[in-house]
């Protein structure tokens, strides 16, 4: 089963910060070892020569390029219980974008 959960939370890492939006999909899927997610990480963080998770890592390089730290792509698992990514974005609001002219 997949679940989608779609949410508006402080960052915790600066108290003072703006609203983060966070957008979660997990699934109750196989999982992954330790061994498994580091090196997914690895390859989500360091593009890799054998094409393995270009997709992860174009998504984390244009969060990271977009919005610059603590926006980011997170990823957690289990083995026999299943994944979860997790997508920080910056929470804007639709007042904030009309003030912008409707530009992000």
């Amino acid at each position: 089963m997949v679940r989608i959960s779609i949410t508006k939370e402080k960052l915790l890492a600066d108290p003072a910060s703006d609203y983060a939006l966070m957008i979660s999909i997990s699934d109750n899927g196989c999982g992954m070892d330790e061994q498994e997610l580091a090196e997914l990480k690895q390859h989500m963080e360091h593009a890799s020569r054998d094409k393995r998770s270009i997709g992860l890592y174009n998504v984390n390089q244009r969060i990271h390029l977009s919005y610059g730290a603590p926006y980011e792509m997170r990823i957690i698992s289990q083995k026999g219980i299943g994944t979860a990514i997790t997508l920080v974005l910056p929470y804007i609001s639709i007042t904030e974008t009309e003030e912008n002219d409707g530009k992000f």
